[in-house]
């Protein structure tokens, strides 16, 4: 085949392609146009971001299908195939041999002349077609030689002239994309690393969490804004210029923008982008699409950034946006054109409203429902492109050029099948969906209250919004934070988009603050800071349940290593370490979970520790009652001193409940322990129940509890069930900024572990009772 040939044959498909794919394109645009403008205050900048794509669904998938084998859902392929299977597509006004007017398609019938003249040239000399059998040179047979690679009976230069035409401007488009890059690369070939010693705490937090992700940061001095580059190798570049007149949670709102952009794949997104651009560069589609898309980007890695913040903080998010602005504005035009934070002016108000604006919520990704909906959406689009099954006498027919009628649209009719009988579906508590609402209420409550290190503060959690009340005990921050973690844990399970994010830092930060030395988590400070260590350790069993990590598995052995030596010889634990002979029910029960968690993990664990903490707790138990005593055999649960009077120890079961937790924990079972069945009586005989004045309120005991109870099954535990939504549902807050928390005052542990321990073991608690 010469090279004129294959030109010709290359023309022919081109003018195939562009004339099927392009309509595709041109009748997808005004659809996902009505979709952007409908959904413009309704959706989230994450879903508007992918929503431009489907105009560019016809544009980028595969070029290989044919022309009369595809059916789109506007039918308008379908109508030219079956108008050209008698020799000739109709006139507008024309009718057929009944008489009747032949259907103009909705202005299809132009554009089929189109493609025969742009395919075959001139055929009006050809002589008269009416009732006359033509060869099979329709516009269907000729794209389909053209996609086989076999040169059609006749070739139209003007296919030719619109190829080769084509060509030339892609390639004069990728020589100046190739020209572009280097003057770029150049440019930035300057940059130099953070100067670590120069950030504050919160951008050095930042910097830590890009490291860990493989993304560096840089400064480079002539750059006119903040910019994300690399494909591979992935960098954050910032003007050094600016990042002197940025304060610390300015810079720290200016990375998190642009890191954003790193994880949601903007720059791989950006480059199939000007591909399209470049190949379609005579097609609205792309540019217009491609303008969607850089809009809510831009808006979508804000939300990123802004989802770390408290709403009250979020106008100096604002200031600094302007900041930039104004700075990339002073640059070079021509660069920051390119650059992320400056882009077109008319989307700074947009941005900047959406800051300052605390009714506005904001998301750091794509939802379920956005995603799933998008994905059908596509799939709706790319079935339109699919070749329908025909039967091998269609096909034969088509190929040997034998007139064809428009293939049917009803299948033939088969043998009727039995309906099946319908199945009733599984009854739905009505109550389920506000379990699940107020656990991801309170994990996003514990999202916007957690430190920029990673960890709650239970005495200084309310910092940032200065209206959230019932602060902790300073010392009981590494017990909060464990609690919170694995409050977040069941909010993700639950979908909570924010919880990822939020978990990576707390994970981070109980890594960061282990002992080398004796493996200890957080300071030996205070009283109860065994309590701390014993429930670091149980979550992040739980987080490496949820998503192993190499370094996480060697921080929990070094962490049952000091458990297990922290043990008194032959018993159990409590506050003290090296371990001074004292021992408590409740530090035990902690211990004895945070290693059987650590046992399902496959960390190794001394048998020992495990037989004697085991037989401690057992020798606690009153073999009359069942009940489980703190300190002493049977005792009542433990209170502070002064509260003896406003929390009466006998109105619950606290430490039997405990004791209950770690049994089925470990595998007890209630049909196999009659001491546990007594145990468990107690506690049904005490449920769950909101009486302030009474002072019968206990968080700690809920959790136990309803972990004990739900491990009984059957009618017990649907009556225990129902009591904790009683007694938690109706007290949540659901008012400003502590929407989604529980008061710690009504609890008689709330003074030592405030607002973040209340919402994040009643969370715990209200999540167990939900599969």
């Amino acid at each position: 085949m010469s090279a004129l040939e294959l030109l010709e044959g290359c023309g022919s498909r081109f003018v195939a392609v562009v004339a099927t794919r392009g309509l595709d394109g041109l009748l997808a645009l005004p659809l996902v146009a009505g979709a952007w403008w409908l959904l413009r205050r309704r959706a989230t900048p994450h879903l508007r971001a992918w929503l431009p794509w489907l105009a560019l669904v016809p544009l980028v998938v595969p070029l290989g299908t044919a022309l009369p084998e595809r059916w789109t859902p506007l039918g308008w392929r379908s109508w030219i195939a079956s108008a050209s299977a008698d020799g000739s597509a109709p006139r507008v006004g024309a009718g057929d041999a009944s008489g009747r007017a032949a259907p103009t398609a909705g202005g299809a019938q132009p554009f089929a002349g189109l493609l025969e003249l742009a395919l075959h040239g001139d055929r009006s000399r050809a002589g008269p077609t009416t009732g006359a059998p033509r060869r099979a040179t329709d516009e269907a047979a000729t794209a389909r030689s053209a996609a086989d690679g076999a040169p059609g009976d006749e070739r139209s230069p003007a296919a030719t002239l619109l190829f080769v035409a084509w060509l030339a401007v892609v390639a004069s488009g990728g020589v100046q994309w190739w020209r572009r890059s280097r003057r770029w690369r150049a440019a930035l070939a300057g940059a130099q690393p953070l100067p670590f010693a120069e950030l504050g705490p919160a951008t050095r937090t930042v910097a830590r969490q890009a490291a860990v992700r493989g993304i560096a940061l840089a400064e480079c001095a002539t750059l006119p804004a903040p910019l994300a580059v690399g494909l591979l190798r992935r960098r954050v570049l910032l003007p050094t210029a600016l990042r002197r007149e940025l304060d610390d949670e300015g810079l720290r709102f200016v990375l998190l923008h642009e890191l954003a952009h790193h994880r949601r794949g903007d720059l791989w997104l950006g480059l199939l982008l000007r591909v399209v651009r470049l190949l379609w560069f005579f097609h609205p589609a792309p540019w217009l699409a491609g303008r969607w898309i850089a809009s809510a980007r831009e808006l979508a890695c804000d939300d990123v950034a802004l989802a770390r913040f408290p709403p009250p903080a979020r106008a100096g998010c604002a200031e600094t946006f302007l900041k930039v602005v104004d700075f990339s504005r002073r640059a070079d035009a021509e660069s920051a054109g390119l650059a992320a934070m400056a882009d077109e002016v008319t989307e700074v108000r947009s941005r900047l409203m959406r800051m300052v604006d605390g009714r506005i919520g904001v998301a750091d990704r794509l939802s379920r429902g956005g995603a799933v909906a998008l994905a059908a959406a596509a799939a709706i689009a790319l079935l339109g492109m699919q070749p329908p099954a025909q039967s091998a006498s269609s096909g034969a027919a088509a190929s040997n050029g034998a007139a064809a009628s428009a293939p049917p649209l009803v299948a033939a009719s088969e043998p009727p099948m039995q309906e099946a009988a319908p199945q009733e579906a599984a009854p739905l508590d009505p109550q389920a969906a506000q379990v699940r609402a107020a656990v991801l209420a309170a994990g996003r409550w514990l999202a916007l209250h957690q430190h920029v290190d990673g960890y709650w503060d239970a005495d200084r959690f309310a910092d940032r919004c200065r209206e959230c009340s019932d602060p902790g005990a300073a010392l009981n921050d590494i017990g909060v934070t464990s609690l919170a973690a694995m409050a977040l844990i069941e909010a993700e399970r639950f979908g909570d988009p924010q919880a990822k994010h939020a978990l990576a830092t707390a994970s981070n930060y109980l890594l960061s603050v282990q002992d080398r030395d004796d493996g200890n988590i957080g300071a030996k400070s205070g009283q109860h800071f065994m309590y701390g260590h014993m429930l670091a350790t149980l979550a992040l069993g739980r987080l490496e349940a949820r998503a192993p990590e190499t370094k996480r598995a060697a921080t929990l052995q070094r962490a049952i290593d000091f458990i297990v030596r922290s043990r008194n010889p032959y018993k159990a634990w409590r506050y003290s370490y090296p371990p001074d002979g004292d021992n408590d029910t409740s530090v035990t029960v902690f211990a004895l979970l945070a290693m059987e968690q650590a046992m399902e993990l496959g960390i190794a664990v001394d048998a020992s520790a495990v037989h004697d903490g085991e037989s401690y707790v057992a020798e606690m138990r009153d073999p009359t009652t069942g009940r489980v005593g703190y300190h002493e055999k049977g005792s009542l649960s433990a209170r502070n001193p002064d509260d003896m009077d406003r929390f009466p120890a006998d109105l619950v079961e606290a430490i039997t409940a405990a004791a209950l937790h770690v049994s089925v924990a470990q595998g007890d079972r209630y049909e196999r322990h009659p001491l546990m069945v007594q145990g468990l009586a107690l506690l049904l005989a005490k449920p769950p129940r909101w009486d302030e004045k009474a002072g019968t309120i206990d968080y700690y005991y809920w959790w136990h509890g309803t972990e004990a109870v739900k491990a009984a099954g059957d009618a017990r535990w649907v009556a225990w069930r129902a009591a904790v939504w009683s007694a938690l549902l109706p007290h949540g807050r659901n008012d400003g900024h502590c929407a989604g928390s529980f008061d710690a005052a009504p609890d008689p542990w709330g003074d030592n572990g405030g607002r973040v321990y209340s919402t994040a073991i009643n969370a715990l608690t209200l999540a167990a009772t939900v599969e």
